[in-house]
């Protein structure tokens, strides 16, 4: 289910009828599809009557995860409605590992994002500018680490992902992490927070092929006192060294009818708790998050 908080002193109900209707649609349409997790507090993916989603995957060797790291890469994005992820993992599952994280099938991700003046990483995104790049600063609770982390996406659609151990306890930039920004973005930037992503994400690397697919649930986006949540969305990334319509994942992710979408979590969520509109470029994502819900 989508929910959505107000508070702090927000001034949402001044906002444009086109945002307002947006956010009354979503909170309307998704409350359907319940799919469920280990209870409060787990980090395990389950199917009923509680066994883990993922428990029959072979679990990814270290030597595995070197090999499939893929720093630079090519991403696809896709959107399926939970139910439908049990056959996802059974297509998945005789080509795929699952990656533990501290001995966990999930893992939850903690990020800050950070913007210049005007969102103007965010805009950037909205006109398909490229280069073009993302800044955030993200934790990996099982793990215990936090990484300043800087993506670039150059003018081929290629991403390469760079990033620098910090501080595990705040998500605040510090001196040092605004030097590094300076010296990897070549300009005296000054980044501010913008918007803040949490959620559980399960990891499968291709046993055999040059893949790993990331499968994101429960994403909820927050800023300021306002927050969505996308409860029965998933949201689902195969990685790449360069695209390939014949992959495993591919083929997985096709038989199982996701839907492939060019989409930027953190501009849907800033664009669902930040922003005074919903831009034309995202209007038909939100139509189908939506209607996976209603599906």
């Amino acid at each position: 289910m989508l929910m959505r908080a107000e508070g702090g002193g927000r001034a949402g109900d001044a906002r444009p009828r086109v945002a307002r209707t947006f956010r009354r649609d979503w909170e309307r349409e998704l409350d359907r599809c319940r799919w469920t997790t280990g209870g409060p507090g787990s980090n395990e993916l389950t199917v009923p009557p509680g066994r883990s989603a993922l428990a029959d995957f072979e679990v990814a060797t270290e030597d595995l995860l070197q090999a499939r790291a893929l720093q630079k890469r090519v991403d696809t994005k896709f959107l399926l409605p939970r139910g439908d992820l049990p056959a996802l993992f059974e297509r998945l599952k005789p080509k795929f590992a699952v990656v533990l994280s501290s001995g966990s099938t999930v893992a939850h991700y903690e990020t800050l994002y950070y913007d210049i003046d005007e969102k103007g990483f965010y805009r950037d995104h909205l006109r398909g500018r490229r280069p073009r790049v993302k800044v955030r600063v993200r934790r990996y609770v099982e793990r215990g680490v936090c990484f300043l982390e800087l993506k670039k996406k150059d003018k081929y659609g290629v991403i390469s992902k760079f990033r620098r151990p910090r501080g595990y306890e705040s998500l605040a930039l510090d001196d040092a992490d605004r030097a590094w920004l300076v010296e990897q973005l070549g300009a005296d930037v000054q980044p501010t927070p913008s918007l803040r992503i949490d959620f559980p994400r399960a990891t499968l690397v291709g046993r055999d092929s040059h893949e790993r697919l990331t499968v994101d649930l429960g994403v909820h986006f927050s800023m300021d006192g306002a927050g969505v949540s996308l409860d029965d969305i998933v949201i689902v990334e195969l990685k790449q060294a360069r695209f390939s319509g014949r992959a495993p994942g591919m083929q997985a992710l096709r038989a199982t009818r996701a839907r492939r979408r060019r989409m930027s979590k953190y501009c849907v969520g800033t664009a669902a708790v930040v922003d005074d509109k919903v831009p034309p470029k995202l209007r038909p994502i939100v139509r189908d998050l939506m209607r996976y819900h209603d599906a």
